[in-house]
């Protein structure tokens, strides 16, 4: 099979234009020596995500590897990052420690320790392998992180050096969802990256606060991303810890990230 005739079946099975010339940018730019269509072909008409194919993804300005293990960045997770970027100045950040829950590929921890180059940058997730994704980015990009396997769920306390910020993309899908998924590309990510529970789908967010608690400084802060109906209910969730909030819309305008200053 050709790359022409990739093209013509991908089209044949109703993919746009516009899908189409994003997936070969993608291959001509990840997939290095001869490129095995037929495979490839048949993978992408399976709905597996480009990104498991050709290895890697992209977050910021960031290259990164990634593996079905690894939650893919999201551009959404982006934006979370972008405001964080605009509302905390480099001064503010110097010799500080943050602490990115449930890292994934490690992306943002590794995006802010690119831009907050003298901050302590922790990063924790439940998944070993995907805390060895994490690892393996921060090696590429010379970015030190401290990394650490951790369930927050089962995490009572910080027993480091007291936090500035806290930062995360937590599971808040809810289960009941699992089955629309299933013919997704999401159905390729790892479960654990995605799903909340089902009778208390803020529980993360429950844990992150009462976590804000004790291991934040005064005036420290926690931004997290949160579904797209998930915004006010995340906000009177940590208002009801006691933190003050506030709400940042993405580029949809829609609000999915909250900031919470103790």
């Amino acid at each position: 099979m050709t790359k022409q005739e990739s093209i013509e079946r991908l089209h044949n099975a109703g993919w746009t234009s516009r899908q189409i010339s994003h997936v070969m940018n993608v291959i001509n730019e990840d997939c290095k020596g001869d490129v095995c269509w037929p495979s490839i072909t048949e993978r992408l008409l399976d709905r597996e995500p480009i990104e498991h194919i050709t290895g890697y993804d992209y977050f910021m300005n960031l290259k990164l590897h990634v593996s079905k293990d690894v939650l893919l960045p999201r551009p959404e997770t982006e934006d979370l990052v972008a405001h964080f970027f605009q509302q905390i100045p480099l001064s503010a950040t110097d010799k500080i420690s943050m602490l990115d829950i449930g890292t994934g590929s490690g992306c943002i921890a590794l995006a802010l320790k690119q831009r907050y180059s003298t901050s302590q940058v922790h990063a924790i997730d439940i998944c070993p392998k995907a805390l060895a994704i994490a690892e393996k980015n921060s090696q590429m990009h010379d970015l030190n992180l401290s990394l650490r396997e951790c369930d927050i769920l089962k995490l009572n306390d910080w027993e480091v050096e007291k936090l500035k910020y806290i930062v995360s993309n937590p599971p808040y899908i809810p289960p009941s969802e699992r089955p629309i998924m299933a013919l997704t590309p999401l159905s390729y990510e790892p479960p654990l990256a995605l799903f909340a529970d089902e009778e208390d789908p803020l529980i993360f967010y429950r844990h992150i606060g009462l976590l804000g608690q004790k291991a934040l400084l005064p005036k420290g802060e926690i931004w997290v991303e949160c579904g797209f109906k998930q915004g006010r209910p995340v906000s009177e969730l940590f208002t009801n810890q006691g933190y003050t909030t506030s709400m940042y819309k993405d580029t949809n305008s829609i609000y999915r990230f909250v900031r919470a200053i103790k």
